[in-house]
């Protein structure tokens, strides 16, 4: 799994999904609930960022149900974001917002001040892609302060310039 992840991270789409699927093998042999939540999560973020969307999230909603499945809170919350995150690349904004806010829900309800900022953020993406500038900039203004209380970097730099594309 790991090593699908180093090759997801240099772009390397077909190793990436040769380990994560070989990953996939083993967890579901030893019967590890959370490694193959953890595998199908990981499949479905390389078909999305290939832009096979149908892959993407099949792989994305197999994940949710056995998160769902060991009450897995945090996984469940990261699970509706990237389902949002496939349907906000489709351009399916709807769906994109009612699973971006299902994940700030869970994430403010378990204090993941973190969680809570990138799930603002995304918001706000929507919003903006949606021309609802006003909502747009609330949410990505609440993801900056979030952000920045729990010094998240790479959450502020994206309030930033998601903010920056609001004006």
């Amino acid at each position: 799994s790991n090593i699908g992840l180093v090759y997801f991270s240099q772009g390397n789409y077909p190793d990436a999904l040769k380990n994560h699927f070989a990953s996939l093998k083993i967890v579901e042999a030893i019967g590890d609930k959370h490694g193959i939540a953890d595998s199908y999560n990981n499949i479905g973020l390389v078909y999305d960022s290939q832009g096979n969307y149908p892959e993407a999230l099949k792989n994305h909603f197999a994940s949710l149900k056995l998160k769902e499945a060991i009450g897995d809170k945090q996984g469940i919350a990261s699970s509706y974001g990237n389902i949002g995150a496939v349907y906000f690349n489709q351009g399916n904004y709807t769906d994109a917002l009612k699973n971006h806010f299902a994940s700030m829900q869970l994430y403010e309800a378990i204090g993941d001040k973190q969680g809570i900022a990138g799930s603002y953020i995304n918001i706000g993406d929507v919003y903006t892609k949606q021309k609802k500038y006003k909502e747009a900039e609330e949410y990505l203004m609440k993801g900056k302060i979030a952000a920045k209380e729990t010094g998240s970097k790479d959450y502020i730099k994206a309030s930033y310039s998601s903010l920056a594309e609001v004006d």
